[in-house]
């Protein structure tokens, strides 16, 4: 076991370029046993890149790393496979699991002879299986099956799995970067008694989020980069006004203000679901969502928020029930149908369902507003070029150029790059599935301004967010959902993290009562 407070890992002035990008300049950093080390900064400050550093995904331009002992100036053979020799484990908020596979595959992919009985030079499934089981059940994960296939899991489980996959690799310096930016409170709180399980057996953590109220629960020391440039190291307890000024250089209100929503509820409801039934032998889902208000969705993970926003989108096709939009039944809704309609979606995985990565900046925004800027069937490009310039200054989007492909941006920036592309089209209807998942303090603030005042200019807004409190911050009114319906909603004063989360638990509690009292008889 490692003593605690002993240096484990220490990156000293590392330097990154992309062309002509700098993502880390003389940047340094010191992780030690025992230890959660949180690493903070806006999006694009270069923490992502450090954390790829670190784990060998990336080379530096210049640099040295020490582990343990050993100093390592020459980097050239610097590589994934040789940190997780030297015990250095990441987990990303990008998954890198095979879909196609099960858990229990994914699990031990790659390690399978270190790690499982081998019979004639086989490996026993059902050995993989086992072994899958016991070490989930070890993470209090027991609801997660070996078998499944990875793919047709949740997002949420998935990061799960990514976190027990780095188990399997038995770290040393565990790097988990924005590994809870998917995951409902449940899953957090799970995540982080398996981090107190490391922490106590002297494995060292390094920890990216922007989530402050982890940061303030969790991490016993904070590093703070700016812009490449490592610009504070300091120990908890945090004063976190203090946290945000360094991480954006200038003084920023760290607020969550609520709407007041001005909604004429004579007029016709922007969208409605009736008896919308969302899985067999479940209850209907009937409601009217007025402009201006921002209904928020709520709950435990995988009881049908996501399934709920994606049915009003036409992208999930619901067991039974009727979506209208203004009043008028839309027969048989999918995408492009509801999009015509000015329903639009913020899907919750932007790099694989909102943007095309491979694509420029521009290409990327204009995509979805294409038909307002053609003239006789000719895309007019002066004028494509003015609306885009237009919408990634307004969010205030980090790029060098708008011919940059939309992958050389930050998660933060990429994000903003998919609310530009959205607000080209001037939803009526905007339906946001966690979309403040991986950002900065700063771009939540600019994107919540920018559903504010959506909001006001009359746009029904529908808001899943596995963080209740950005819930609080905005939301008119909450549903709360457990098993495919909405079993509570809360309105006004009554929207608070205590209300939320007492509905969500306290239902699966009456829930799992009920079933053992049914057992039991």
């Amino acid at each position: 076991m490692d003593r605690v407070n002993e240096r484990l890992l220490t990156a000293e002035h590392i330097e990154k370029r992309f062309g002509a990008t700098v993502a880390l300049q003389d940047a340094s950093l010191e992780v030690t046993s025992g230890q959660v080390h949180a690493l903070l900064g806006e999006n694009g400050a270069g923490k992502s890149t450090m954390m790829k550093i670190l784990a060998g995904y990336y080379k530096p331009d210049r640099g040295m790393l020490t582990i343990d002992d050993r100093h390592l100036a020459d980097l050239s053979h610097w590589s994934t496979r040789a940190a997780t020799r030297a015990g250095v484990v990441a987990v990303y908020q990008e998954l890198s699991l095979s879909s196609h596979l099960t858990v229990a595959e994914n699990l031990f992919l790659g390690v399978e002879t270190t790690t499982l009985k081998l019979a004639q030079g086989l490996i026993s499934p059902r050995d993989r299986a086992k072994r899958a089981r016991e070490l989930l059940l070890s993470c209090d994960l027991s609801d997660i099956e070996p078998n499944a296939i990875v793919g047709e899991l949740s997002l949420a489980t998935q990061q799960m799995v990514e976190v027990v996959k780095a188990l399997t690799r038995h770290p040393r310096v565990l790097l988990l970067d924005e590994a809870t930016s998917s995951l409902p409170e449940d899953y957090v709180q799970k995540l982080f008694r398996i981090v107190q399980r490391l922490k106590e057996a002297g494995v060292a953590i390094l920890f990216v989020s922007h989530r402050l109220d982890e940061i303030d629960h969790f991490a016993d020391q904070a590093t703070i980069f700016r812009d490449g440039i490592n610009v504070g190291t300091m120990d908890a307890p945090f004063d976190r006004q203090t946290l945000i000024d360094l991480m954006a250089g200038r003084a920023v209100q760290h607020r969550a203000t609520s709407i007041a929503p001005t909604v004429n509820y004579d007029s016709a409801p922007l969208i409605s679901a009736h008896k919308l039934i969302l899985k067999e032998s479940h209850d209907p889902i009937t409601i009217d969502i007025w402009g201006g208000e921002v209904v928020g969705v709520a709950g435990l993970e995988g009881h049908g928020q996501q399934e709920f926003l994606l049915s009003l989108f036409g992208a999930y096709h619901p067991v039974g029930g009727t979506i209208r939009v203004l009043g008028s039944v839309v027969r048989h809704p999918e995408p492009r149908r509801m999009i015509s309609r000015g329903v639009v979606l913020v899907p919750q995985n932007r790099k694989t369902e909102a943007l095309h990565l491979n694509l420029s900046i521009q290409e990327n925004v204009a995509l979805m507003g294409l038909p307002g800027m053609a003239r006789a069937g000719w895309i007019d490009s002066r004028k494509e070029r003015e609306h885009v310039t237009e919408l990634v200054d307004r969010l205030a989007v980090r790029r060098t150029r708008l011919d940059d492909p939309a992958s050389s941006l930050s998660g933060g920036n990429q994000q903003k790059l998919v609310f530009a592309k959205v607000l080209l089209t001037k939803p009526r209807v905007l339906l946001l599935v966690d979309p403040m998942r991986g950002v900065d303090v700063a771009t939540k603030t600019a994107l919540f301004d920018i559903i504010r005042d959506l909001a006001k200019a009359g746009t029904a807004i529908v808001l899943y967010s596995s963080d209740t409190s950005e819930l609080v911050g905005v939301a008119t009114r909450v549903l709360v959902f457990y098993e495919y319906h909405v079993v509570t909603t809360l309105v006004g004063s009554h929207i608070t993290n205590e209300t939320l989360v007492d509905a969500a638990f306290h239902r699966k509690e009456k829930a799992i009562r009920a079933h053992v009292s049914v057992a039991q008889e």
